[in-house]
C-alpha cells in the first residue's frame, strides 16, 4: 500500500506575485481585489523599495474567479502592475 499525504480533496493553489510603482496602487487595493475572488488568501511575503513595491499571496481562488478574471481586476488598479501567476507546489 502506497501513503500519501495528498488530500483526497483538489484544491487548486498558487502563488501570486504582484508589483507595482509606489503611488500607483497600494497593498490595500490589492489585497481588496483579490479577497474578493478568494476561497483563502495568504500572505508570503511583501516588499517595500523606495521606488516599487511587491507582494506574494498564496491563494485558492474561488469557483467562479479565473487567473484571467484576477490579472484584469489588478489590471483595474493600475494598467502598469506586473502580474506572475504559477502553481504553488511546483519544485524549480
Amino acid at each position: 500500500m502506497w501513503l500519501s499525504n495528498r488530500s483526497s480533496i483538489k484544491t487548486e493553489e498558487y502563488n501570486l506575485v504582484v508589483s507595482w510603482k509606489n503611488g500607483d496602487g497600494t497593498f490595500k487595493k490589492v489585497l481588496e481585489h483579490i479577497e474578493m475572488m478568494s476561497n483563502e488568501l495568504r500572505l508570503i511575503r511583501m516588499n517595500k523599495g523606495a521606488i516599487e513595491s511587491n507582494i506574494v499571496l498564496l491563494i485558492s481562488p474561488k469557483n467562479h474567479a479565473s487567473l484571467e478574471g484576477i490579472s484584469e481586476e489588478l489590471t483595474k488598479i493600475n494598467s502598469n502592475i506586473e502580474i506572475s501567476i504559477f502553481e504553488s507546489k511546483t519544485n524549480w
